[in-house]
C-alpha cells in the first residue's frame, strides 16, 4: 500500500536540473512478514527517454539524464510497488509520480525565412495599413517566449514595426503616381528580443521589401472619341494617307502605363465591299 494511499506524487523542477538530483521519494509498505512483506520500487511506465531511475529500496527518484521541457514537458511514471515473494507469487501495486519541468529561458527567437526574407508591398497601401508582417516564434513558455519587434537599420521612414506583432506599417504613402517617385526598394534589418527576465535572446532577420506597381487607370483619349473622314474613291492606299492620329496616355507607372493601339472593328464592312464588287 501507498503513502499515500492513491498513490499520486507530484514534484515540479527547472529544465537545468543536474543529471542526479533527487526528485522525490515514493513509499509504500507491505503487512506480511519476512520477505513478503519487503517492498521493492520500480518504474514500469512513462520514462520517456529514460530520464529517471528509482532506488529499489529506499524509493528515492532521481534524474539520469538532462531534462528538455521543449522536447518533453510533463513525465508520468509509473511506479511499481512489489513486495519480495518468491517468482510468480510476488504481488504489487502501480502508483503514479508526475513531474513537471518547468521552463528556462534557453531558446532564442526565430524567423523561419532567416538570414533573409523577400516581401512585396502594393503601392496601393494606405498610410497606417500593414503592409506585411514579420513574425518570429520562440520554442519557451510563458515570458520567456513573449517577443518585441524592432527595425534596428535601414528605416528610412517608410515603414514602422508594431513591436508586440511584427506588422509593418505603412508610414508613407508608397503611391507611384506620385511626384516625386517614392522609394521602391526597402531593406530593413528587424529585431527580435525575447522578454526572459534572468537572461534575454534576440536574433534579427535581413527584410527586402519591394513596392509593387498596381493597374490602377484605364487609357484616357487626349482628343474626342469619334472621327468622320470623306476620301476620294481612287485614293491609294500606297500614299500613306493619315486618318487621324490616336493619342491616349495613361497614368499608371511602369509596364501598366504603356500603351499600344490596334484596330478591334470597322473592318469587316470594308472586305464585305472588296467581295461582293
Amino acid at each position: 500500500m501507498f503513502d499515500p494511499p492513491s498513490g499520486e506524487y507530484n514534484a515540479s523542477y527547472p529544465e537545468n536540473i543536474a543529471v542526479g538530483s533527487f526528485i522525490a521519494s515514493v513509499t509504500a509498505s507491505d503487512m506480511d512478514s519476512g520477505p513478503q512483506g519487503e517492498v521493492y520500487y520500480s518504474i514500469v511506465g512513462g520514462n520517456t527517454g529514460n530520464k529517471f531511475s528509482v532506488n529499489t529500496s529506499s524509493g528515492e527518484v532521481r534524474t539520469i539524464a538532462s531534462l528538455d521541457r521543449e522536447t518533453t514537458a510533463t513525465f508520468t511514471l509509473v511506479i511499481r510497488a512489489s513486495d519480495g515473494a518468491i517468482h510468480g507469487k510476488a504481488r504489487f501495486s502501480n502508483g503514479t509520480l508526475v513531474v513537471h519541468v518547468t521552463d528556462i529561458n534557453d531558446n532564442a527567437p526565430a524567423f523561419a525565412d532567416a538570414p533573409s526574407v523577400a516581401v512585396s508591398v502594393s503601392e496601393t497601401k494606405s498610410v497606417g495599413e500593414v503592409g506585411a508582417s514579420v513574425l518570429a516564434t520562440d520554442a519557451d513558455s510563458g515570458i520567456n517566449s513573449e517577443l518585441r519587434y524592432t527595425i534596428i537599420s535601414g528605416n528610412d521612414g517608410y515603414f514602422t514595426i508594431n513591436s508586440t506583432t511584427g506588422d509593418l506599417i505603412v508610414n508613407r504613402s508608397l503611391d507611384m503616381e506620385q511626384i516625386p517617385l517614392p522609394d521602391l526598394e526597402h531593406h530593413l534589418v528587424i529585431n527580435a528580443r525575447d522578454l526572459g527576465e534572468v537572461v534575454s535572446f534576440n536574433t534579427s532577420v535581413h527584410v527586402n521589401i519591394t513596392i509593387a506597381a498596381i493597374n490602377e487607370f484605364t487609357p484616357a483619349l487626349q482628343h474626342a472619341d469619334n472621327f468622320n473622314f470623306t476620301l476620294a474613291e481612287n485614293t491609294s492606299p500606297g500614299d500613306g494617307v493619315v486618318l487621324v492620329d490616336i493619342n491616349a496616355t495613361d497614368a499608371d507607372y511602369g509596364v501598366h502605363g504603356h500603351v499600344t493601339y490596334n484596330l478591334v472593328s470597322g473592318m469587316k464592312i470594308y472586305l464585305e465591299y472588296v467581295l461582293f464588287f
